[in-house]
């Protein structure tokens, strides 16, 4: 019903992620275990576990790493890498953002308790002590959503298995900075939900899961009062509900002396004596489900709430976990419950949900400049993952001002970034479009992405990279970017995805350009007025000081350059 191909995705070694963990260290299975994720279109989960019988044999994951060896069309040099497993646990978000839990057998036959040799639940969830009971014991687990395991086995395995299997093997098994990531961000999706509820905060431990507690206390013998409640009568009138063969049953009942199990297995007898107490229901009856009309999810639709007058589809629901590596961001835009990422109808351009935070804005520590003081950006907008370009920017006003074009460059690239636009020029575009310009605050919280160093790429200059070095893997400017502008997100997005916030072209926002100040603002706009308007991000003929998060530049609104471009902005509501 999810549509999600476990085979397919195994075979293919896409949308797919894998983590093994060693001989009792998962907490939950008595041997070794491996967890792996498989991603839908929306950005929701299915998690699915391997549990295993042994830990030697096919049990070994770090000699069995691929498969499972049950896997139609396994190709045959696989095979004697494949894994045989004895069952597992299935976790997938559901429309709301919490949980589903399924257990299985190896061949995917639902069970209703996991084999205690096999698996064991070490906080006694159900009523029967140890056992993992289908739900409840799953839900007080994984109370705080999915629970944060790394791979134990990927290094092993990679020096064990032919050379012509690495690839196959690496597909599977991502660095655990990116398991990491995706755990953290399915996490954050679940929390998230779950805060919707108005659920008390930190409550991310077994002890404060509710329905443990309350499946916990089914499970107890049933006294008479209790049995009485549960049939809505009155102790009276209940009394005279046991004639003939109930007899015994009231007697065990005053003395409490029933077992949950046996008052069930006792359930249909008594309504049946007592038509007055209502109908037995066709709970538990099992109903057929039509299969899926798509292997993958449908694009989600837009929220509610959103702005009619902006057609746009959504892409992406929640963030790729690959791409939003803040993961304080991340869990705000899920909690926001916008679409991640957006593509604007009238233009093509693809947006990003930038969720509302604080920041430090201004040149850090060791940084000459701007005044460093504290923002607050209490709104959520989107912002154009990557600058305009010169196909988005014709196809609305009809011609293409841009210096690098033929004959300027050898091709004619229309997906580099429009430029010789100067701020006065773009109010057209904006007024045809709808978009405005992100303000300055918008922008450095935009391009910092949760960092506070000179540069998004993160702190230092690691393994003694220079800060040429360093910025060349972020943005095009003159040490790398040859005289000319590039194709737009040609260099690696920062921790909200957006790519070519530093380099290619500098970027007008809306402010005039003024003075910080150090005091704190909330949602600034700039000066009421001025003589030049700010460009922020450097461009392909500055040096890497001029591509700094922080740095600021400025000139007349009315001045257009061929090193000048621009980036749009919109909110949802």
């Amino acid at each position: 019903m999810l549509g999600v191909d476990v085979s397919k995705n195994i075979l293919e070694g896409v949308h797919i992620a894998r983590a093994g963990i060693r001989d009792k260290q998962s907490g939950v299975s008595q041997h070794n275990r491996l967890i792996e994720r498989h991603e839908l279109l929306d950005g929701a989960y299915y998690w699915k576990s391997y549990d295993f019988g042994d830990s030697v044999g096919a049990g070994n994951l770090v000699l069995h790493p691929l498969g499972p060896a049950s896997i139609e069309g396994l190709p045959d040099n696989q095979r004697e890498f494949s894994f045989e497993h004895a069952g597992g646990e299935i976790i997938f978000s559901l429309p709301n953002g919490l949980q589903g839990y399924l257990l299985v057998t190896a061949d995917g036959t639902r069970i209703n308790d996991g084999p205690s040799k096999i698996v064991f639940d070490r906080d006694d969830s159900a009523d029967v002590k140890g056992q993992i009971t289908n739900g409840v014991s799953c839900i007080a687990c994984h109370s705080g959503g999915i629970n944060l395991k790394l791979d134990q086995i990927r290094d092993g395995a990679m020096k064990i298995v032919p050379r012509g299997l690495r690839d196959e093997l690496a597909a599977l098994f991502p660095a655990n900075e990116a398991m990491d990531r995706m755990q953290k961000a399915d996490k954050a999706r679940f929390m998230a939900a779950t805060a919707q509820l108005g659920l008390v905060a930190d409550c991310d431990q077994t002890q404060c899961e509710a329905v443990r507690k309350v499946a916990l206390r089914f499970a107890e013998n049933v006294t008479f009062e209790r049995a009485a409640a549960e049939f809505g009568v009155g102790i009276a009138d209940f009394r005279e509900a046991f004639g003939g063969k109930l007899k015994a049953l009231r007697a065990q009942l005053e003395t409490g002396a029933v077992s949950r199990a046996e008052f069930i297995n006792r359930f249909r007898q008594i309504v049946g004596d007592n038509p007055d107490f209502g109908e037995v229901s066709s709970c538990g009856v099992a109903h057929g489900v039509a299969a899926p009309a798509a292997a993958r999810s449908p694009a989600p639709a837009l929220n509610s709430r959103w702005n009619s007058n902006w057609d746009a589809e959504v892409l992406r629901q929640d963030p790729d976990p690959l791409v939003v590596t803040d993961t304080a961001a991340l869990a705000r835009m899920v909690a926001t419950k916008l679409p991640w990422k957006v593509r604007d109808r009238k233009t093509g351009i693809v947006m990003l949900l930038c969720p509302p935070g604080e920041f430090m804005m201004g040149s850090s520590k060791g940084e000459p400049d701007e005044t460093e003081h504290h923002v607050s950006l209490t709104k959520a907008f989107y912002l154009g993952e990557t600058e305009v370009t010169q196909a988005q920017w014709t196809a609305r006003m009809g011609s293409n001002p841009s210096y690098f074009q033929p004959p300027n460059t050898a091709t004619a690239d229309t997906n580099r970034p429009v430029e010789q636009v100067s701020w006065s020029t773009i109010q057209e575009f904006l007024a045809a479009t709808g978009m405005r310009l992100p303000t300055e605050a918008e922008w450095e919280y935009a391009c910092r992405a949760g960092t506070s160093t000179p540069f998004h790429s993160g702190p230092g200059f690691p393994n003694g990279t220079t800060q040429d070095g360093l910025v060349s893997q972020i943005a095009w400017f003159n040490s790398n970017g040859g005289g000319i502008t590039h194709a737009v997100g040609g260099k690696a997005a920062n921790a909200f995805g957006l790519h070519d916030m530093l380099g290619n072209v500098w970027e007008w926002v809306n402010d005039w350009y003024g003075d910080y100040g150090s005091a704190a603002q909330t949602n600034p706009a700039g000066p009421g007025g001025g003589s030049d308007r700010v460009l922020r991000g450097g461009s392909w003929r500055g040096n890497s000081n001029y591509v700094r998060s922080s740095y600021r530049g400025d000139t007349s609104p009315g001045f257009a350059d061929y090193g000048i471009g621009f980036r749009v902005a919109r909110a949802p509501f």
